[in-house]
């Protein structure tokens, strides 16, 4: 993970975004209707945990949002735990990292909790 300087930053956000192709496929991997090979296949090992910790869905677009959702709330806590300059930013309460989502029709966008 490349670690840089964060006393010039407030915010990071994670940001998740409607519709997301990525999170698409890993939906299509795990529930066994495709497979992934190549340099795809290290990117949907990495959401694959986001799709399986969510909640299934008869909702196919409700569910894959509710993955995005949850791949950005992963992805915000792993930044937290994995990058000890982030880590300590926080705890010195000079930095916020929060997860949130884009949706791409509306344009809005939804921190996350």
């Amino acid at each position: 993970m490349a670690e840089f300087d964060t006393s010039h930053v407030k915010s990071i956000v994670l940001l998740g975004h409607a519709g997301c192709g990525a999170v698409s496929a890993t939906i299509e991997v795990v529930q066994g209707r495709a497979t992934a090979s190549g340099d795809i296949s290290t990117l949907v090992r990495s959401i694959e945990a986001a799709v399986r910790a969510t909640p299934n869905s008869a909702d196919a677009a409700g569910f894959l949002n509710s993955c995005v959702a949850e791949q950005a709330r992963r992805s915000a806590r792993q930044l937290q735990e994995r990058s000890a300059i982030v880590g300590n930013a926080m705890a010195s309460r000079s930095l916020k990292v929060v997860a949130a989502t884009y949706d791409l029709t509306s344009g809005k966008v939804a921190q996350l909790s």
